[in-house]
């Protein structure tokens, strides 16, 4: 299933360069977060990304750290994480709460991820072994 998602992500996306499928991966892990748990959807999502790493011929890192930061954007529902939950019923917030001010927080690090993921985690082919 892991090597199925990644061809058709990279069918999808692969034309437009490692930065897009890198902001994809990162946008979908964002959105598949906010319905389960991070460390669950961190986990689900590794091979998809080192599947796709492959299929472009690239090193996984960058991919797996979009991944890993993806995971933690929890901010867009209360229930994302645990701590949302917490100071969603003591607070007397509403669910429309959390996206007004989530949105923005997500596409914050979605910019910060896509210019210093690639700085810190270069896109460099695969290592022949």
């Amino acid at each position: 299933t892991a090597r199925w998602l990644a061809e058709l992500v990279v069918q999808w996306t692969g034309g437009y360069g490692p930065l897009v499928v890198l902001a994809g991966l990162f946008l979908f892990t964002t959105l598949i977060t906010e319905v389960m748990s991070n460390a669950a959807a961190a986990v689900l999502l590794a091979p998809i990304g080192v599947a796709i790493a492959v299929g472009l011929g690239l090193e996984p890192y960058p991919f797996l750290m979009a991944i890993a930061i993806g995971a933690s954007t929890t901010f867009l529902t209360p229930i994302g994480h645990q701590a949302n939950v917490l100071v969603y019923g003591v607070g007397n917030y509403r669910f429309v709460d959390f996206p007004r001010v989530g949105a923005l927080l997500n596409l914050l690090l979605f910019l910060v991820t896509l210019v210093v993921v690639p700085l810190v985690w270069p896109f460099t082919p695969l290592a022949a072994r």
